[in-house]
């Protein structure tokens, strides 16, 4: 494996990907908490979206994830305080399971996740690595709880296969890139051949598992070999967020202006989508409508303050649904 991976480099050049003051209270007061507890779900699971889901207001919270939730018919963006739901021009959030997600990736059943506990949750801290197939109200441990908080996760939309780089050694993996095609049941290592960084972003194909993006602060990288090697997509220049869509990959940059650019995985062809005034903002995550291929979601930073933008066609108008951090409603 290229030892370059094995370098703690989650906070590349001008964007934000560690860890807030509030998330390191988070882990000092849940340190008690028992990490033998080996349940699949949480017990703090209400069983309608009328019990889960309240109308929501005020600061968004460090967001590490956006995704659209077949479940809620809306999009899904993970934050230090558990999910917050846009949908039908109205901002919602979860009654329970407030949780500081991390590594939060939406595929058709749910998404996939890692983080810490909530304040209120009795669930081991940090989480390791969970599974959600009813929008959130529970959550399927598949390994590593009590041991591991994954920032760097990306999982196939149909598929289902993990990717994910694992910061400090656990019980059972080595610090290091890995991937796993039975939801976490067995993990190999990605020898990476070609990057020379740690990912900051992954991406997975949604049906063909070979297939892998990720982003770090040389570019943006493919492999069709399950993680083997690696070539560049774009290269000296600092790559964001990387999504599949089919056999397109939308891929984000920063070079003092936020760039995002789509490439036919067929022929190599790339054209870009005309963003929004992004100033000094990086886009950190973009997520595509499974049931409207000309809606776009993206969430930027300038390392301080976020904000996410929707277009419903390609990005020929926006709609900004977040405000220097706060939300914002029709």
């Amino acid at each position: 494996m290229n030892k370059l991976l094995l370098i703690t480099l989650l906070s590349v050049g001008v964007i934000i990907a560690g860890c807030s003051q509030n998330e390191e209270e988070t882990k000092t007061e849940d340190s008690g908490q028992s990490e033998t507890t080996k349940s699949n779900e949480s017990s703090d699971s209400p069983s309608n979206t009328s019990d889960f889901l309240q109308p929501f207001e005020g600061s968004t919270d460090h967001i590490h994830g956006v995704g659209y939730l077949q479940q809620e018919n809306g999009i899904a963006f993970a934050s230090h305080t558990g999910l917050k739901f846009y949908k039908d021009g109205k901002w919602m959030e979860t009654t329970g399971q407030n949780n500081d997600y991390m590594g939060f990736t939406a595929v058709d059943e749910g998404f996939y996740t890692s983080g810490h506990p909530g304040k209120d949750s009795d669930l081991p801290n940090p989480l390791g690595l969970k599974k959600s197939t009813d929008g959130g109200r529970s959550l399927e441990n598949l390994g590593f709880e009590g041991e591991s908080d994954f920032h760097t996760i990306g999982v196939g939309y149909e598929n289902h296969a993990i990717y994910l780089l694992n910061m400090q050694p656990n019980s059972e993996l080595d610090a290091g890139f890995y991937r796993s095609f039975d939801d976490g049941t067995s993990w190999d290592a990605v020898e990476a051949e070609g990057l020379n960084n740690s990912p900051f972003a992954i991406a997975v194909h949604p049906t063909d598992e070979n297939i892998v993006a990720v982003s770090n602060e040389t570019g943006v990288y493919l492999s069709e070999d399950a993680g083997k090697t690696f070539e560049p997509v774009k290269e000296n220049v600092q790559g964001t967020a990387v999504y599949f869509e089919g056999d397109r990959l939308y891929y984000a940059t920063y070079d003092g202006e936020s760039n995002l650019a789509i490439m036919n995985l067929e022929n190599r062809s790339s054209e870009t989508v005309e963003l929004p005034e992004l100033t000094n903002q990086a886009i950190l995550y973009l997520a595509k409508n499974p049931a409207n291929e000309a809606e776009i979601t993206l969430l930027a930073s300038d390392g301080e303050k976020e904000a996410a933008y929707i277009t419903k066609d390609n990005g020929e108008n926006w709609q900004q649904i977040i405000k220097q951090g706060t939300a914002v409603a029709e």
